[in-house]
């Protein structure tokens, strides 16, 4: 399973490695590109470090000796694929790490990163590709939850389900759909991102992951 959050920018002007402030990571370009679907999109490398606030022991590299510490700094690193053409950034990575890095980003560059804005999936018209709904998450007005989920084969069919569809309260969409001549389980996210469940076909393509992402947004936007 792969987690790719992808975003619409007006403005993303990053030529050289830029560092955040205190430490909280970095976007450095690879210093290449790659064509998928026709399209040339340029790769980054992002590290994001998140505080975790857990007691531990740390060795002391002049003493040797192990000190409490109340907190530490994990660093997580990942890719970012731009496509200049049509003004979309793919991150793969789990989507808490993206939102915070993200925010990061825009709060420390600004000027060379310009109106981020999520992927909005179109549910209603996802359902009409796919071949069989396997999952929704969807909010409800109720006093005593907030979020209902249906899973099992054929959700598409139930009315709770597609009413949940059709007023735009669905939150998560799991569903099966005909991506590159294979059936793909793939989940699709309010918050802009893709959750591929299938395994993609890795010995054909340069970034499988990322291949297939970009395959199900032509079948989707078709």
């Amino acid at each position: 399973m792969k987690s790719i959050s992808i975003f619409h920018v007006d403005r993303f002007d990053v030529t050289d490695s830029i560092s955040f402030l205190e430490d909280a990571g970095s976007l450095s370009p690879v210093g290449k590109t790659l064509v998928i679907n026709h399209e040339t999109l340029q790769e980054y490398t992002c590290t994001y470090n998140v505080t975790i606030n857990e007691d531990i022991l740390v060795k002391q590299l002049t003493t040797g000796q192990y000190v409490p510490a109340d907190e530490y700094k994990k660093s997580n690193t990942f890719p970012l694929f731009y496509n200049k053409t049509n003004n979309i950034i793919f991150i793969l990575a789990p989507t808490t790490i993206v939102k915070g890095f993200v925010e990061t980003l825009t709060d420390n560059y600004g000027t060379k990163v310009g109106n981020l804005s999520r992927f909005e999936f179109d549910f209603g018209k996802i359902s009409k590709f796919e071949t069989n709904a396997k999952g929704l998450y969807f909010n409800v007005d109720d006093t005593s939850v907030d979020t209902k989920h249906f899973f099992g084969a054929g959700v598409q069919n139930d009315d709770e389900a597609n009413e949940a569809i059709d007023n735009k309260t669905a939150t998560y969409l799991m569903a099966q759909l005909d991506v590159a001549g294979k059936a793909r389980t793939i989940g699709f996210s309010r918050k802009g991102a893709l959750v591929i469940y299938s395994k993609p076909d890795a010995n054909e393509h340069e970034k499988p992951y990322l291949q297939l992402a970009m395959d199900t947004l032509l079948v989707i936007n078709q």
